[in-house]
């Protein structure tokens, strides 16, 4: 008759995978605090998009999605227009696929590292859905300047989802 394995080897091969398990854990947790480290970093050029928001020149470094993220959040449409134009409305939305805690804000970074909310938050993201942003021009430049400005998609426990950069525009 065949053994039968005690009943504590399933529960010692779990605990020998522990340090692979925390290490990927680690991994995943270094890596969105990479990114979140790149978000709080200067704007450095920004994805070009027309009225409707087609897509007319893209910055690579816009608009990803954050580590920890993947698989929760995809964004469908990133900001448009693009350069926004101060007295105009730009719009940013963000498809949610599910699991992402407290829902979902837009922020503007200003100048001295403070955080700034643009429009009204997505308080149902926790579910499946769309959270559509809309903003004014004024609220991305309050000033109208024409400097190139970061805004940040964060969740309701402040992780960074998202950032990218708008360029104002006259």
């Amino acid at each position: 008759m065949p053994r039968r394995p005690a009943p504590l080897a399933p529960l010692l091969a779990a605990l020998a995978l522990l340090p692979l398990l925390a290490a990927c854990d680690g991994a995943t947790v270094e890596e969105q605090r990479f990114f979140e480290d790149q978000a709080f970093s200067p704007p450095s050029g920004y994805t070009r998009t027309d009225a409707s928001g087609a897509v007319v020149a893209e910055d690579a470094g816009d608009w990803r999605i954050g580590p920890a993220y993947g698989g929760l959040v995809q964004t469908i449409q990133v900001p448009y227009p693009n350069p926004l134009p101060f007295r105009e409305t730009g719009v940013y939305q963000v498809n949610v696929v599910s699991g992402v805690a407290g829902g979902l804000a837009l922020y503007r970074l200003d100048g001295d590292g403070r955080l700034r909310l643009i429009g009204q938050p997505c308080d149902d993201a926790v579910t499946s859905t769309i959270c559509t942003f809309t903003f004014q021009g004024r609220e991305v430049s309050p000033v109208g300047d024409d400097a190139l400005t970061r805004l940040l998609l964060v969740d309701g426990r402040n992780g960074v989802v998202s950032y990218g950069d708008v360029q104002p525009a006259e």
